[in-house]
């Protein structure tokens, strides 16, 4: 079992969403710093958000400076996603963080 779906299957949601996003869509510790929201939630520009599908099959993936935007449908990212209000949250300590994956 990859530690990957390790992290999944003990419920270590955010510690599975920070490696998915690093591993499989490249993401930089620092694009990690994001909000999970709704969709229609009011966005701020210089902020990165990862945007819930109501119908629980996609999320977007909004970045910025520069903006991109990609869309991720994996069933298990999708529901350890549902489990989280931030993946990192700009107050907590992210070197901490990895160090603990």
């Amino acid at each position: 079992m990859s530690q990957l779906e390790q992290m999944y299957s003990q419920e270590k949601w955010r510690s599975y969403i920070v490696l998915y996003c690093m591993l499989r869509l490249h993401y930089s510790p620092n694009e990690l710093v994001c909000q999970v929201v709704e969709p229609y939630h009011d966005k701020d520009d210089s902020k990165h958000y990862m945007v819930k599908s109501k119908k629980r099959d996609t999320c977007m993936l909004y970045l910025s400076n520069p903006t991109r935007i990609k869309k991720v449908s994996s069933k298990k990212f999708m529901h350890a996603i549902q489990q989280l209000s931030w993946v990192v949250h700009p107050n907590e300590d992210l070197d901490e963080i990895l160090q603990s994956l």
